[in-house]
């Protein structure tokens, strides 16, 4: 190529409480470091400002999702998730971000890779992170994406169109099982000595689950206050270690960080203090307040209270294990989810039916990003 600058081809769109650049992998190069570091050049990371890119300098805006053709018969689209690090030279692609997924349908229609039907088009999207597979409902108007709308969502200004998603298909999407430990709860000793009762559960992400009081925390907090709170943070960093090498995700606790960075999230959880929530959490991603709640996180949360004996269940307002709604207080509002599920004999977790969720989405900018012409 010739030329100061190389042009690629994008879509920048805010999904759910998220924003991320849209790209289409026919016009990258392939999986692989090349890939990678043009990504992370878009984005302008590693650097604290992402000054000289896309990325905006926050956990919920240092995203990209790439676009192919599917690569499985149960799939429209496959999509492929990437965080890019802000103080570190790495594209994280262990998990997906269920924000980022609300706006994969719109964007797969906008495109042309799948037959728009109105009033409401589904989506089935295939996830290449964790190899499952999801539902967007995306609604259409006159043949196009609908995004004017009554919904809205805790976290951002005004209301949109809702699209509805259903990650029922994504149960052990890190371990391959609900349960990866084998338990609805296990007991962690911190190098204090003391005690902290958690659960890890897989579905739609991995996480672990612990009593915000066991940290002293009230779920009050704001995302500024728990990040300036460096005994929280020590405390959250060495929960998700300990965590992870109980299932081998690591060897040493204190190497996590650099094996899975952001796998496993960490969630604490308090009973509700309302007739309006039926839990409250403060979530936490790279070792930072999550500023409202991860999607996945939410799907994790509202599914693991299907099992008897896990934190949210224990804590959680839940009417009937079989089917209920979830209303999460996170640090924005709240965020409800409809789980459905039926049990399976000899099996701790059940079989859900249904994890579903409502986010807007909408397309800012679509154009060509450009980055400097140099050897990737």
């Amino acid at each position: 190529m010739s030329g100061q600058q190389i042009a690629i081809p994008c879509v920048y769109m805010r999904g759910g409480t998220s924003k991320a650049v849209y790209l289409m992998g026919k016009d990258l190069p392939p999986p692989g470091e090349k890939r990678n570091n043009i990504l992370m050049r878009i984005m302008g990371s590693p650097d604290l400002t992402e000054i000289d890119g896309m990325g905006g300098a926050q956990i919920v805006t240092s995203k990209l999702a790439v676009i192919d053709p599917p690569s499985r018969p149960d799939a429209d689209v496959d999509y492929t998730f990437g965080q890019a690090e802000i103080d570190h030279p790495h594209i994280d692609y262990d998990a997906n971000c269920g924000n980022i997924s609300s706006a994969v349908g719109p964007f797969a229609i906008d495109s042309g890779l799948v037959k728009v039907k109105e009033p409401v088009t589904r989506v089935r999207i295939h996830n290449t992170n964790t190899g499952k597979v999801f539902i967007a409902d995306v609604p259409v108007v006159n043949g196009e994406v609908a995004i004017q709308g009554d919904f809205s969502i805790a976290g951002v200004p005004g209301t949109g169109a809702r699209i509805d998603l259903d990650y029922s298909g994504t149960s052990g999407a890190v371990t391959g099982k609900c349960l990866p430990t084998g338990n609805a709860t296990d007991t962690l000793t911190l190098e204090s000595g003391k005690t902290i009762e958690v659960t890890v559960f897989d579905a739609g992400n991995l996480g672990i689950f612990a009593k915000a009081e066991d940290l002293g925390v009230t779920c009050h907090e704001s995302k500024q206050e728990l990040d300036e709170n460096q005994l929280v943070l020590d405390s959250v960093r060495e929960i998700r270690g300990k965590a992870a090498q109980m299932i081998g995700m690591c060897d040493r606790w204190q190497d996590i960080d650099k094996v899975s960075p952001l796998l496993p999230l960490v969630i604490l959880a308090k009973e509700p203090e309302s007739k309006n929530e039926d839990l409250r959490i403060r979530m936490f991603l790279l070792n930072k307040c999550h500023p409202a709640l991860a999607g996945t996180g939410s799907v994790c949360t509202s599914s693991s209270g299907a099992v008897p004996g896990t934190i949210v269940n224990q804590l959680a307002t839940i009417a009937s294990p079989e089917e209920y709604t979830l209303r999460i207080m996170h640090p924005q509002g709240i965020m409800p989810l409809h789980v459905a599920s039926r049990s399976v004999s000899g099996q701790l977790w059940p079989e859900f039916l249904k994890i579903q969720y409502g986010r807007t989405a909408r397309k800012i900018m679509s154009g060509q990003v450009y980055i400097p012409n140099v050897e990737y």
